[in-house]
């Protein structure tokens, strides 16, 4: 069902936003601008989420890309 599917994306979405939070990859701030667009649906997969944090200026550290 929809609502499963949007369940399974947007924990996954959540759940990587609060690891780079708690690693200092992003700010308190930025997480919550990101953690918006994640809720208004924005990011298809945590692939897409991430490419346009590259876009936006997020230095990512080496092990996670």
């Amino acid at each position: 069902p929809r609502k499963n599917r949007w369940m399974r994306t947007i924990r996954s979405q959540r759940r990587v936003l609060k690891d780079m939070r708690e690693d200092g990859t992003i700010e308190k701030s930025e997480y919550r601008r990101y953690y918006l667009k994640a809720k208004g649906g924005s990011y298809r997969s945590i692939a897409h989420m991430r490419t346009q944090m590259g876009v936006e200026g997020v230095q990512f550290k080496e092990s996670e890309a």
